[in-house]
């Protein structure tokens, strides 16, 4: 059965070791396999680099958990920008580093987007990833398909066809997608015929998945604050799964097949409701894999 992880937030560190403990502490008490550190959370790659005393700091307290390690890298490294990709470059290698002293299975990072179609842009990315993975060896590089809240935005998270196209196009056995349900889920505004489609059209290449709930309503009511959008059901709510419309159990029936972790990426202020989710899916996968 797959293992399974929860998200530890980068706000809920902010750069604090103690608070990193006691997160951990809470997250392997709540039942979870793995956590995914969120590399901007910690503080061990600072201006690009890695900053090793600092590591060792965070090592030590990884190593007090019975917890094994995914690492999401900061949400916009934008491969795909000449004016920027030097220095975001900079930062997934120093982040290669860190997994790979920490033992961390997986980077995840999100697919660039752009207000404009560049195709040497997005060639530049794949080539550019590509050179990333080679120096990657043993660790995992993931391609997160973003959330996309506007038309009028290019990136090769656009469908699980065009992300198979970027796995295809960089053509290394460590580069697999992270499949981010809920991403996905209010791409397709609440098609669960798209959203398993898409899982099915990705599944060969996906390496890691993403799993937190919402009602399928991507773009309305953006200028309110969280807890407004929460009760309204809409925009990316990282629910727990069961509390918005994502057909659960049949996108986890989809992934049949599919080895690695899932991940919930369930936002903290439903730190409670950990266990229980943790329960809900472990249910769904032991009656799947019966």
């Amino acid at each position: 059965m797959n293992k399974l992880g929860l998200s530890l937030m980068a706000q809920y560190v902010n750069g604090s070791v103690e608070s990193l403990k006691r997160e951990l502490l809470y997250i392997e008490n709540s039942g979870a396999d793995c956590c995914e550190l969120v590399l901007h959370g910690l503080d061990v790659v600072v201006g690009g680099h890695l900053l090793p005393h600092r590591a060792k700091r965070v090592i030590a307290a990884l190593r007090e958990r019975d917890l094994e390690y995914t690492i999401h890298l900061p949400h916009d490294l934008a491969l795909n920008d000449e004016a920027t990709a030097q220095m975001y470059e900079a930062v997934f290698l120093a982040s290669i580093e860190f997994a790979q002293m920490a033992g961390a299975r997986v980077i995840v990072f999100h697919a660039g987007m752009s207000k404009q179609y560049n195709k040497d842009a997005f060639l530049m990315e794949a080539e550019r990833v590509r050179k990333i993975a080679e120096k990657a060896s043993g660790t995992l590089l993931c391609i997160e398909n973003p959330l996309i809240l506007s038309d009028g935005i290019f990136t090769w998270g656009d469908s699980a066809k065009s992300i198979v196209q970027f796995c295809d196009l960089v053509n290394m056995p460590n580069l697999k997608i992270t499949f981010d349900i809920g991403h996905y889920y209010l791409h397709s505004k609440g098609s669960r015929e798209e959203l398993l489609g898409a899982i099915s059209t990705a599944l060969p290449h996906i390496g890691h998945v993403h799993l937190h709930d919402n009602f399928g309503k991507p773009t309305m009511l953006l200028s309110h604050d969280y807890g407004q959008r929460i009760a309204s059901g809409v925009a990316d709510l990282h629910l727990p799964p069961g509390w918005g419309t994502i057909p659960v159990k049949e996108a986890l029936n989809a992934l049949k097949g599919f080895g690695g972790i899932i991940n919930l990426e369930i936002e903290k202020r439903f730190c409670d409701e950990y266990a229980s989710s943790l329960s809900l899916v472990r249910r769904i996968l032991e009656e799947r894999d019966a």
